[in-house]
């Protein structure tokens, strides 16, 4: 809440660990529903490698309100879905620390995102993030913390396809089991 920007350190450019290719390309994380997120926050461009401390991928500003953050959020969350066999689900519930160096970029700019995980448990995953361009820091979070939920293989289902899932079955009395 300062007059004035402090000035932008440089990226983190630190490997993650065991980097490898996503299994899917951005355009996949909506078209197969592994973001619900409508075309107003589809802002995550490019996912550009997985590790098992972290994923980085591209971002673009969007003209909707807290977009940007909101596909950090998004990388994350993904990178929760490819580590975790159950409780895939997750939603940013905290972040300790935010510091901006500079003024919000306009529509179409598009930023590096690098989340770095710092924690992840049965029930939460806490990680740092940070979003460059041109190889400066836009904006730091950190302790990111997002709350995981009960979600196995039948429930994921039905979050990505609930037209093709269902959670029950009518048994033979008319009942859902």
């Amino acid at each position: 809440l300062a007059s004035v920007y402090p000035a932008a350190p440089r990226a983190n450019a630190t490997p993650l660990a065991h980097e490898a290719p996503p299994r899917i390309t951005a355009h996949q994380l909506y078209a197969d529903r592994w973001m619900f997120h409508g075309p107003a926050y589809q802002g995550v461009v490019d996912l550009g490698a997985l590790g098992k401390d972290g994923i980085r991928g591209t971002l673009v500003s969007l003209a909707a309100k807290g977009g940007l953050l909101d596909n950090a959020g998004q990388l994350l969350g993904y990178w929760v879905m490819q580590n975790a066999a159950a409780d895939r689900l997750a939603m940013p519930v905290l972040l300790e620390r935010v510091r901006f160096y500079a003024p919000e970029p306009p529509p179409g700019e598009r930023l590096e995102c690098t989340a770095r995980i710092r924690e992840l448990d049965p029930s939460l995953v806490r990680a740092d993030v940070e979003l460059s361009r041109a190889g400066r820091v836009w904006c730091r979070i950190e302790g990111w913390e997002d709350r995981r939920f009960d979600s196995d293989a039948r429930v994921w289902n039905v979050l990505m396809f609930p037209e093709k899932n269902l959670l029950a079955e009518i048994g033979s009395h008319g009942v859902g089991v």
